[in-house]
């Protein structure tokens, strides 16, 4: 049983080693996105995507674990939380593995708010280009014509781009 808490343990410790990447990785985004810089956004998601890959494999291993932990323990799987699992064990163990459950938590709360910001800031960027797509374009504007009862007459659509060149 120790070994097992051990192994599970080690296995959270990795998880959160590439967590700990990722939000270093999404704080570079940060400065990416409002550098405007599209190569390198692009380079930065492949490096983020490959850790991602990463942490699917220590969570398949550690969903092992835990479901091993589990029988051990006769506890039904779906129950069975880190923090159940605590309560079952030793002062020591008990308090290395919250140690461990508080640092993971913590990290994916940050990454979550990095990840929220980023995505703002990407949506926000998208929203800019597509308002000077339309002002390039002249979607949606009118010249502004009016006649003497005040209604607007022959409107046609301003462009700042010959469309016929």
């Amino acid at each position: 049983m120790k070994e097992k808490v051990n192994t599970l343990m080690m296995l959270l410790e990795r998880e959160y080693a590439i967590y700990q990447k990722l939000y270093e990785i999404s704080a570079k985004k940060t400065d990416i996105i409002v550098g405007g810089k599209v190569a390198a956004l692009d380079d930065i998601v492949k490096v983020e995507e490959q850790l991602v890959l990463g942490v699917g494999k220590f969570e398949r291993e550690r969903e092992a674990m835990v479901e091993k932990l589990a029988q051990a323990l006769q506890k039904p799987g779906q129950d069975f939380t880190l923090s159940v699992l605590i309560q079952t064990l030793d002062e020591i163990q008990a308090e290395q593995l919250a140690e461990v459950q508080q640092r993971m938590s913590d990290i994916l709360q940050q990454l979550a708010e990095k990840n929220k910001l980023n995505m703002q800031l990407l949506q926000h960027s998208m929203d800019y280009v597509q308002f000077s797509l339309n002002l390039l374009s002249g979607q949606n504007e009118t010249a502004g014509v009016y006649g003497k009862s005040g209604v607007d007459i022959d409107a046609k659509p301003r462009h700042l781009l010959n469309q016929k060149a």
